[in-house]
């Protein structure tokens, strides 16, 4: 019986830059994550706020029409749902595309 890999990373194109990518599977879901230079994007299951403790912008996104976050590209496809205080700093705001808020924090 062959087991998912428990840690799927790529590297994601956000414009001309580049960022880490992670998609962890949890059962029937991923838990996603894009980690760049000065920060975070992640799905639901992002905790924003336990982020904002240790000083990292965090954005949570939510899939469009409702559709589950289950790759980087979903996430950049997305919309902003949640940010913290060091995200909205940056300028980040809800209601903007994964992509917009991506860039923000490269």
């Amino acid at each position: 019986m062959e087991h998912p890999p428990l840690l799927m990373e790529e590297i994601v194109s956000i414009g001309e830059k580049r960022a880490r990518g992670y998609a962890i599977p949890l059962g029937p879901v991923n838990l996603v994550a894009i980690v760049t230079k000065y920060g975070v994007l992640g799905c639901g299951a992002i905790d924003t706020a336990a982020l904002e403790r240790f000083g990292v912008p965090a954005v949570r996104v939510s899939g469009r029409e409702g559709r589950l976050i289950s790759t980087t590209r979903d996430l950049l496809e997305g919309v902003v749902s949640g940010v913290n205080k060091d995200a909205a700093a940056k300028g980040i705001r809800t209601g903007m595309s994964g992509m917009d808020a991506a860039m923000h924090l490269l």
